[in-house]
């Protein structure tokens, strides 16, 4: 069955402080709207902007505001990879079952041997826990990646605990190389423009931003089993996909939220990222009307 993984944003209060609490309540409502698991700090959740002890006491907040740990896949991956350990070690201590992670990101046209050693101390480090591990391709953010002959090397190494790729080149062409070379793994496209064409040669559905605004309608294309009406289903999240990411994604997916929950502070991001200014906000609400009009 393909999934929908949603990478929640984060809210933050006026002292950009995580508010646990609005956090907790927008993903009881992704998971009721289709989502079937919540990708937590991924680039939408601003990740990279909150330290390792905040994203632990917000994977065990949340568990305790009962999000199910299995249905929770932190992002764990840093610069230092001992960091990315001590995230992973503590995602599976607290029952979930799979984590997501960027290679070492910093320095840059580092050698696919060196992210390879690296993810094999990660996973050397984690074996007594199981792990499962999806690895983040998203060169356009990170520029280092994962490319398809080291996920192929990955993947023999370390069969059962690499389990996935979350393909956010924005190239299809990259998905279907990878949906050839791995067939054992779960590739997920990173946005929903890919999904139909990614299901429809073995994609495991899709890990996307715009599943914090959208997550019914997406869910309806993976669901939908008419190849007709597919098609127009997902020409329309295509379609709304394309109109929120004309904008700055994260702000402007903040802002629709901030608009749907009635709570301003949703608007907020960490520096720094900046919020969408107040002359975008309305064109953009508008033009999502029209859009499910």
């Amino acid at each position: 069955m393909a999934k929908l993984l949603v990478p929640a944003a984060t809210p933050i209060d006026a002292d950009r402080r995580i508010d646990l609490e609005r956090l907790a309540a927008h993903c009881h409502a992704l998971l009721a709207d289709g989502a079937d698991a919540i990708a937590l700090f991924g680039t939408t959740g601003e990740a990279t902007s909150f330290s390792a002890p905040e994203r632990m006491a917000t994977l065990e907040g949340l568990i305790a505001a009962g999000i199910p740990a299995d249905r929770i896949m932190p992002g764990t991956g840093c610069p230092a990879v001992t960091e990315t350990i001590a995230l992973s070690r503590h995602a599976f201590e607290q029952g979930c079952e799979t984590v997501m992670t960027l290679p070492p990101y910093y320095y840059k046209a580092v050698s696919e041997d060196g992210v390879f050693d690296a993810m094999a101390w990660l996973v050397e480090e984690l074996k007594p826990l199981h792990p499962r591990i999806i690895l983040y391709h998203i060169p356009p953010v990170a520029q280092v990646g994962f490319p398809v002959p080291l996920v192929r090397r990955l993947a023999d190494a370390f069969p059962g605990i690499i389990v996935g790729v979350k393909d956010s080149s924005g190239d299809f062409a990259n998905t279907e190389a990878l949906l050839a070379a791995c067939p054992d793994l779960d590739i997920y496209p990173g946005s929903e423009t890919f999904l139909l064409p990614g299901l429809r040669k073995g994609g495991a559905g899709c890990i996307t931003a715009t599943g914090n605004l959208n997550a019914r309608a997406i869910r309806a294309v993976i669901d939908e089993t008419d190849p007709g009406r597919a098609d127009d289903r997902h020409a329309e999240i295509v379609a709304y996909r394309k109109t929120v990411e004309a904008r700055p994604l994260i702000a402007a997916i903040k802002a629709v939220l901030a608009d749907r929950y009635g709570a301003p502070s949703w608007r907020a991001v960490r520096p720094p990222l900046r919020a969408l200014p107040d002359d975008q906000i309305k064109p953009l609400l508008e033009d999502l009307e029209r859009l499910s009009s």
